[in-house]
């Protein structure tokens, strides 16, 4: 074929030699002839001029092909007559139409223009509603400080088009796999009951609970350290976890946006975190208007709910993460390692300090302080700024029928039952007595809980699970008295314990000061001791014998006796001891 366009070409270009010039006529038969026979044998004049005809030739082409690639090149850049799908909006193959330039009389031509000039339309249209929009979540208002922000109205997302929604749905949430369910046992040495102390965690409510994924869209107000702690949250996880601070939650009834998430799918594990930094009220400035919040019972219904979709929540006070959030981030690292020990503490968190324990506020509390602009003094700042209330945007709702089905929710608890309850606490002992429940308080320093008995006068009776014995308080030396349920946050017996799991749970109950109460058993031993009166040497043998026992100020002995030994005080013996993680048949964290 290329042969024949060349020889076509070849003629042409000799004939206009033939119009131009008789001579020309028989250079163009003898061309002709050596361009069909390449072995005739030409000489002088005729081979010139042949070479001539073929340099031309030669230049003609390259400039046709040089055109070529100016003309492509120019459509590429221009997109004259090409229609290309959005990459955006769908991660199919992109769909490429040539439309021919409309000339007169071809409806062909006017039909294909009139298309592209709808499929442009179109696109106009995604882009106008989802990257205003995909930008008004990435900018999302947050609490600010008054000096970095000022004040202004911000206006809020508008209302999608089906066209746009239907695209963000089938971007993230086109198809639910089959339920997927936690790998790991959510065993939960951090366990508290009321009043709590901060930070808290709620684990998931039993092994194999199964998982409700996270969806994308964020409509609510950001904190004012949310940005700053998710900063430290990715410099620390980023390796094992994926980090998102845009997710919602759908329930039955509710939808709820995490602060941060955290999830972690290798291997089956599982892992779900949804992290809060609570603040005792709103960062407006307007202090006649703005609500307490994340009081005592306030997020109970909302803990709740996550727990039963297989999600750890976790809660921070807001003053704890402005003060130390590399010390934050441990106690994340230490809640993760307690469920999964093959997890690796960060480096960097190795030999962080600690947070402090911060006792959840009450309602009445929150409220004093924000009339003393309490958060404010810590944060820093002077006032916040401008805090608009974001709309509800109409997201792409979709719901996971299947994970529903399977999820067992526990019954709402009204929160003014919560409160008349906490209320009563006026006469603290009086309740324990005659409801069968248990007092912790502060006696001569020394932290202990009591399920009382009796109360006369000016001192009550009732058994100590500290020295584990009955034992009288004088009531003036009692200090901050709290009615607990009961006097443990966690128990596990023989069959749940073993070396492995005691030494995996002492790794998280040494750095946070637990009293441990525990059945422990001391091994028949035989001995040779020499009877003073003879000069003889007689052995000696003793019993096994076990006993409850409660330890504090717990540390490693693996200087002395070895890796699966601990050092503590004896509140039985009332001095320090060494303890064998394989002679544990009982083991209790007290609810201190």
């Amino acid at each position: 074929m290329i042969c024949e366009l060349k020889t076509q070409l070849l003629k042409y270009i000799a004939m206009l030699f033939i119009e131009n010039n008789y001579l020309c006529k028989q250079t163009y038969q003898s061309f002709i002839m050596d361009t069909i026979s390449v072995g005739i044998n030409q000489t002088g004049n005729e081979q010139f001029v042949t070479w001539i005809i073929i340099a031309v030739v030669f230049i003609f082409i390259i400039i046709l092909f040089l055109l070529k690639i100016i003309k492509e090149r120019r459509n590429k850049v221009e997109g004259d007559g090409i229609i290309q799908s959005s990459s955006n909006v769908s991660k199919e193959k992109p769909i490429q139409i040539s439309v021919p330039k409309p000339c007169l009389g071809n409806k062909l031509s006017e039909d294909l223009v009139q298309l592209s000039s709808q499929i442009k339309k179109s696109k106009e249209i995604v882009k106008s509603e989802i990257i205003p929009f995909a930008n008004e979540l990435k900018n999302n208002s947050r609490e600010t400080s008054f000096s970095i922000v000022k004040e202004k109205d911000v206006n809020a997302p508008s209302i999608m088009s089906s066209m746009a929604l239907e695209l963000i749905a089938k971007e993230d949430y086109s198809k639910f796999s089959k339920p997927k369910y936690i790998g790991y046992n959510p065993i939960n040495i951090f366990t508290q009951t009321e009043p709590l102390n901060y930070p808290y965690v709620i684990m998931p409510s039993k092994s194999g609970c199964v998982i409700k994924f996270p969806q994308k869209g964020r409509t609510g107000r950001k904190g004012y350290k949310e940005d700053d702690f998710l900063q430290y949250i990715r410099k620390y996880f980023k390796e094992t976890f994926k980090i998102y601070d845009d997710r919602y939650v759908l329930t039955k009834k509710n939808r709820y946006e995490p602060d941060i998430s955290l999830l972690n799918e290798k291997d089956g594990i599982n892992i779900f975190l949804d992290i809060e930094i609570d603040e005792p009220y709103e960062g407006i400035n307007d202090i006649k208007n703005r609500k307490p919040t994340h009081f005592r019972f306030a997020d109970i219904n909302r803990n709740n709910e996550f727990k039963n979709r297989g999600w750890i929540v976790i809660r921070f006070a807001e003053i704890q993460i402005h003060q130390n959030p590399d010390g934050c981030c441990r106690f994340i690292a230490d809640v993760i390692k307690s469920i999964y020990p093959q997890f690796n503490i960060p480096l960097g968190l190795v030999v962080t300090k600690r947070i402090e324990p911060v006792l959840q506020w009450t309602k009445e509390l929150a409220l004093n302080w924000s009339a003393q602009n309490y958060r404010e003094q810590y944060l820093g700042i002077g006032q916040f700024g401008y805090i608009p209330i974001i709309q509800e945007t109409d997201f792409a709702l979709i719901q996971d029928e299947e994970v529903e089905k399977e999820v067992v929710d526990d019954k709402p608890i009204a929160l003014s039952e919560k409160n008349s309850i906490s209320t009563l606490s006026q006469n603290i002992i009086d309740i324990a007595i005659r409801t069968n429940k248990y007092i912790v308080f502060q006696y001569e320093k020394d932290k202990t809980i009591v399920k009382p008995t009796k109360y006369k006068e000016n001192a009550i009776a009732g058994y100590c699970y500290v020295k584990n014995m009955i034992r009288s308080f004088d009531i003036s030396k009692m200090e901050d008295i709290h009615l607990k349920s009961r006097y443990y946050t966690l128990r596990l017996s023989a069959s749940e314990l073993g070396i492995q799991t005691v030494a995996n749970m002492m790794n998280i109950i040494i750095p946070n000061h637990k009293y441990v109460r525990m059945e422990y058993t001391k091994p028949a031993r035989s001995f040779v001791t020499m009877d003073p009166e003879t000069n003889k040497l007689i052995q000696m043998q003793t019993k096994a014998e076990t006993s409850i026992r409660t330890i504090s100020d717990i540390q490693l002995d693996t200087e002395g006796w070895g890796e699966n030994y601990i050092r503590a005080y004896c509140h039985k013996r009332e001095e320090g001891r060494t303890f064998y993680f394989g002679r544990i048949s009982l083991l209790e964290i007290l609810d201190l």
